[in-house]
């Protein structure tokens, strides 16, 4: 049950009361300086007549002047203030922080920002279509926004500039390697929203075990395909079937291993080689190619190896 009596009703409400109970301030006052069990009668202003039944009520008000049916209470330019109605019919005044920033922290505006995109996406040179979706609410209610700017790598693509929807998309293309960012900005009742989604496109990574002698682009056929932001995530466990292979490492030029174990031991590797055999999306990519500096024999076993 709720600790308030009002005519507004709702946890929202309740919420909103809670705030400005809490926020009360109330220095050298024998009053009491909360509001449990009191009925919220609304906003008063200067023409408001209170209601002349009953007691423990309170108004809300940030209207400046002498309040005459309240007590002749005086509400000063820029104060936010609550009138308040005790038991004995005494009325007293509460001041209160700024009751905007407080109604903008228990009622925020809330918005719901994503892209149709799950984890890491392979960068082939033909450009993703995606679609980005929104939706706006306060108050648990549908709010149409009276601005919306929608941005990919700090370029507007849509400026919507008077909205008449709660919801909306936007088809989007990716095409390039690394994180394509795109960031919605929101405004309704003079709050605004910056909202982000990120994508991230790699040119993938190959790993297992072959002969030596081929280039990348007939080995990488052959070798498991991930992709990775970080070498650290092909890290796993590899099997080999066949005799006279090395554990090989094909990874994009950008980036690099510092080493590999496997069972706590250090794996022995060759010196790195760049070879520019993988073509996507009509350019050459460079690859560095890692090998282990021995051969393995057939039917190994699994290998465990931890790649930093």
């Amino acid at each position: 049950m709720s600790d308030y009596h009002s005519r507004h009703s709702g946890p929202q409400i309740d919420n909103m009361l809670d705030a400005i109970n809490a926020s009360l301030v109330t220095p050298g006052s024998n009053s009491d300086p909360t509001l449990v069990g009191y009925r919220y009668l609304g906003r008063a202003n200067l023409s408001t007549i209170p209601n002349p039944t009953g007691s423990k009520v309170f108004y809300i008000s940030s209207t400046p002047g002498t309040y005459t049916r309240f007590g002749n209470l005086v509400v000063a330019p820029g104060e936010n203030v609550i009138f308040k109605k005790d038991a004995s019919g005494n009325w007293t005044k509460e001041n209160l922080v700024d009751l905007r920033e407080l109604e903008n922290e228990v009622f925020p505006l809330e918005v719901d920002f994503n892209i149709n995109v799950s984890g890491i996406q392979e960068y082939t040179g033909t450009p993703l279509s995606k679609t980005l979706s929104w939706s706006v609410t306060r108050k648990d209610a549908a709010k149409v926004p009276s601005s919306i700017v929608i941005k990919q790598d700090g370029v507007t693509i849509e400026e919507i500039t008077a909205p008449t929807q709660a919801v909306g998309t936007k088809n989007v293309s990716i095409n390039k390697v690394g994180v394509t960012s795109f960031v919605g900005t929101f405004i309704a009742d003079n709050l605004t929203v910056n909202m982000e989604k990120n994508v991230t496109q790699v040119l993938p990574c190959y790993i297992g075990f072959y002969s030596s002698g081929a280039n990348a682009n007939t080995m990488k056929g052959s070798l498991i395909k991930k992709l990775v932001s970080s070498v650290e995530e092909l890290s796993g466990t590899y099997t080999n079937y066949h005799t006279g292979y090395n554990f090989t490492i094909l990874i994009p030029d950008s980036m690099s291993i510092s080493g590999i174990t496997s069972s706590g031991f250090s794996v022995p590797m060759n010196t790195p080689v760049t070879d520019s055999s993988i073509v996507v999306g009509g350019y050459a990519q460079t690859y560095k190619i890692y090998r282990s500096a021995s051969e393995t024999g057939i039917n190994s076993g699994d290998m465990i190896v931890d790649i930093h």
